[in-house]
């Protein structure tokens, strides 16, 4: 019989989450992407939504589990040692990105109570005449989550969703 890892366990709990909110029409599922990389041995989950009322900004939860965090689990039984990383991204524009990045910044850190480290980047293409700039924000948590960690992620779906319904009303 298979015996799921702690990332597959995770990642039904995410997605559940997720989907939930989808199917109450709370959000709007826009990606989904299940990767196992052959050449480094690591899985990566990733699922995009926005607001359902919006058509911008947007939001993906990546979970990410590493050869290193797999054998751990599989090889050597060091369940303390396995785990899997979790990022949250969004995804906006502004015609003013300085002053949005600040807000962000801010209201996030107030959102998230100041736990997950935020790295903003602002980017644009260069001769296009588009005067909006995009600007990724990625919330990392900085420690490997596992099974004593399943209850708390549909309020970070929830959260996530709060920050994007904020983003919405600011962009």
């Amino acid at each position: 019989m298979f015996d799921p890892v702690i990332f597959d366990n995770l990642k039904v709990v995410l997605e559940g989450a997720v989907y939930d909110l989808d199917m109450s029409g709370n959000l709007c599922i826009i990606s989904r992407s299940d990767v196992i990389d052959l050449s480094s041995v690591s899985r990566n989950y990733s699922i995009g939504f926005r607001a359902h009322a919006s058509a911008s900004p947007s939001a993906e939860i990546v979970l990410t589990a590493t050869l290193t965090d797999l054998a751990a689990e599989l090889l050597n039984g060091e369940t303390q040692e396995a785990g899997c990383l979790i990022e949250i991204k969004f995804y906006t524009s502004s015609l003013n990105p300085q002053a949005l990045c600040a807000m962000i910044q801010k209201e996030f850190t107030v959102q998230w109570e100041g736990r997950p480290l935020l790295r903003q980047t602002v980017s644009y293409v260069y001769e296009e005449n588009d005067p909006r700039s995009d600007i990724t924000v990625i919330l990392m948590f900085g420690r490997k989550l596992n099974e004593q960690n399943a209850e708390d992620l549909p309020r970070l779906v929830e959260y996530t969703l709060q920050s994007l319904q904020w983003l919405s009303e600011h962009n």
